[in-house]
Protein backbone atom coordinates (compact mmCIF):
# COMPACT_ATOMS: atom_id res chain seq x y z
CA UNK A 1 0.00 0.00 0.00
CA UNK A 2 2.56 2.70 0.80
CA UNK A 3 5.05 1.89 -1.61
CA UNK A 4 2.08 3.07 -4.31
CA UNK A 5 1.69 6.77 -1.96
CA UNK A 6 5.10 8.18 -2.97
CA UNK A 7 5.25 7.87 -6.61
CA UNK A 8 1.45 8.56 -6.91
CA UNK A 9 2.64 11.84 -5.10
CA UNK A 10 5.54 12.65 -6.88
CA UNK A 11 2.41 12.42 -10.22
CA UNK A 12 0.83 15.00 -8.84
CA UNK A 13 3.09 17.44 -8.01
CA UNK A 14 4.91 17.23 -11.25
CA UNK A 15 1.46 17.59 -13.73
CA UNK A 16 0.76 20.54 -10.90
CA UNK A 17 4.44 22.19 -11.89
CA UNK A 18 4.16 21.04 -15.56
CA UNK A 19 0.52 22.87 -15.57
CA UNK A 20 1.83 26.21 -13.75
CA UNK A 21 4.91 25.95 -16.25
CA UNK A 22 2.97 25.75 -19.24
CA UNK A 23 0.68 28.48 -17.97
CA UNK A 24 3.72 31.02 -17.54
CA UNK A 25 5.53 30.37 -20.57
CA UNK A 26 1.92 31.18 -22.44
CA UNK A 27 1.50 34.23 -20.19
CA UNK A 28 5.12 35.24 -21.32
CA UNK A 29 4.57 34.94 -25.12
CA UNK A 30 0.87 36.83 -24.48
CA UNK A 31 3.06 39.84 -23.21
CA UNK A 32 5.74 39.77 -26.19
CA UNK A 33 3.00 39.66 -28.74
CA UNK A 34 0.88 42.39 -27.27
CA UNK A 35 -2.04 39.73 -26.81
CA UNK A 36 -3.82 41.73 -23.56
CA UNK A 37 -7.10 39.93 -23.53
CA UNK A 38 -5.22 36.70 -23.75
CA UNK A 39 -2.98 38.00 -20.70
CA UNK A 40 -5.68 38.98 -19.09
CA UNK A 41 -7.35 35.45 -18.80
CA UNK A 42 -3.93 33.89 -17.46
CA UNK A 43 -3.77 35.74 -14.73
CA UNK A 44 -6.94 35.00 -13.91
CA UNK A 45 -6.25 31.55 -14.74
CA UNK A 46 -3.26 31.77 -12.07
CA UNK A 47 -0.50 32.72 -14.53
CA UNK A 48 2.44 34.34 -12.45
CA UNK A 49 2.84 37.87 -13.72
CA UNK A 50 6.58 37.90 -12.02
CA UNK A 51 7.23 34.85 -14.28
CA UNK A 52 11.06 34.54 -16.00
CA UNK A 53 11.73 33.13 -19.09
CA UNK A 54 15.59 31.63 -20.11
CA UNK A 55 16.99 35.12 -20.28
CA UNK A 56 15.33 35.93 -16.37
CA UNK A 57 12.78 38.64 -18.65
CA UNK A 58 9.29 38.75 -17.08
CA UNK A 59 6.58 39.19 -19.22
CA UNK A 60 6.78 43.30 -18.76
CA UNK A 61 9.60 43.10 -19.60
CA UNK A 62 8.92 41.45 -22.80
CA UNK A 63 6.19 43.48 -23.44
CA UNK A 64 8.13 46.67 -23.58
CA UNK A 65 11.25 45.52 -25.21
CA UNK A 66 8.43 44.93 -28.25
CA UNK A 67 7.04 48.87 -27.46
CA UNK A 68 4.14 47.84 -25.77
CA UNK A 69 3.32 50.66 -23.11
CA UNK A 70 -0.56 48.90 -22.57
CA UNK A 71 0.80 46.44 -20.33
Amino acid sequence: MYKFILPLLLLILFNGCQDEQQLNQELLSAAEHGDLPRLDEILKQGGNANARDLCAFTPLMRASMNGDVEM
